[in-house]
Parts: structure tokens; sequence; C-alpha cells
């Protein structure tokens, strides 16, 4: 990895960067109130779940999908679609669609390829602009290698859930490390194994969705879902 290369990457992990991430906590918030999830323990085991249970079979091969599409616009919205019927829960799908556009927005901002075009694309409604279709148009066209993307998308997912965990008080920031590097550790044993194709790509993650819902209902919510 070049030093040009290593910094982009690392810019983009940044938590300073305005990706607008911190809104959302995907259901843990509900989890976390309702006391489904108490310790640094109980988070651990649940981030390895989405891992498994979407991220390697939904978000990152939809990433990549649309990262190989290599600025093809309509591309990116066929992959985008499929991820947007695979988003179940209305609270979920809506703040892909948020993330996404919060992204895209400053990525349009920065002067990103593609940025602005798709941006206009998701406005006028041809494409829903899910968070990992528009990770992977954006950092491909960043000049990020497609496993430097791959790596960055696990980090990225992991990391929001680990932040919204501080936020909400569950665990402080030595515990959060260490849930980071056992994550590091899985999400690099699941990119070693084959991509999951496009047409199979599958999410079964069925405590978040419910979480989500009822998120929906809450009396008090501190992210949007």
């Amino acid at each position: 990895m070049s030093s040009d290369s290593l910094f982009i990457t690392l810019q983009h992990a940044d938590s300073f960067f305005p990706s607008g991430a911190t809104s959302f906590s995907w259901g843990l918030e509900t989890l976390c109130n309702e006391k489904t999830i108490q310790s640094s323990f109980d988070l651990n085991t649940y981030i390895e779940g989405q891992l498994r249970g979407r991220w390697v079979t939904c978000e990152l091969p939809g990433l990549i999908a649309a990262y190989r599409a290599r600025g093809d616009l309509e591309a990116v919205a066929r992959v985008d679609k499929e991820l947007h019927v695979l988003s179940l829960t209305k609270e979920f799908r809506t703040g892909a669609e948020r993330a996404g556009s919060g992204l895209l927005t400053t990525h349009a901002k920065l002067g990103t390829p593609h940025a602005e075009e798709y941006k206009k694309l998701v406005k006028s409604l041809k494409a829903p602009g899910q968070l990992s279709a528009v990770q992977g148009l954006l950092w491909f066209g960043v000049g990020l290698t497609q496993h430097q993307a791959a790596v960055l998308s696990g980090y990225s997912f992991c990391s929001a859930f680990v932040s919204a965990a501080i936020r909400l008080g569950l665990i402080g920031y030595v515990d959060s490390q260490i849930i980071i590097k056992n994550m590091h550790e899985i999400s690099a044993h699941l990119l070693s194994q084959p991509l999951v194709p496009l047409e199979e790509l599958n999410s079964y993650i069925p405590e978040t969705d419910i979480a989500v819902m009822r998120h929906e209902t809450a009396d008090s919510r501190l992210f949007f879902n």
C-alpha cells in the first residue's frame, strides 16, 4: 500500500470525516434500553452477529458490486435497488438512505467523481441511495482499491455500533477498542471467504429488525434508528 493510498483510507475511516454516521444506532438503542444488551460481552456478540448475518451476506457484496461498476451510475443504481428491497424495516431502510445521502453531499462538496451526478439521481428518485452502494461508488471514485474499500466497509460497519454504544453509556473507550480488535479478526476471516454473488444477497438479523421497528414508537430517542 502506497503512502497516498494509506492516507486516503485513513481519511475516510476517521471519525472526524463528516459522513453523518453518528445519527444512527441501527437498533442498538432499543436493545440497550430494553436491557437485552447490557455489557461489552453482549455488544461484542451482537456485532459479530451483524457481521455474519448482514454485512458479509448483503452490505459487503453490494458495496463491491457498486465498486466494480467503475462509475457506471445505472449499474450502481441497480445494486442500490437490490440493497433497498433487502432492508425490511422502515427505519433501517430510511436510515441507510439518509446515511447514503449525507455521504453523497459531503463527497459532492469535496469534488469526488460521480458524487454530484449520483446525488441528482437519488434526488430524482431514480435510485434510493442506500449507504453501501454509495460507499462503493465513492470509494472507487477517491481511488481506493477494492480490498481497501472492503476493509474500510468492515471497519465502518463495526465502528458505527461501537460509537453508538459509547454515546449510550454502555461501554467505555478501552472496551470499545477491545471490541474493534475482535471484530477486525472476524471481518478479516470473512473477507477471506468467497464473495456472495449479487443475485444471492440476503440478510438475517431478526433481533435487529424487530428492535428497529420498536424504536420507531419509543417515547425518547437519541438516534434516528
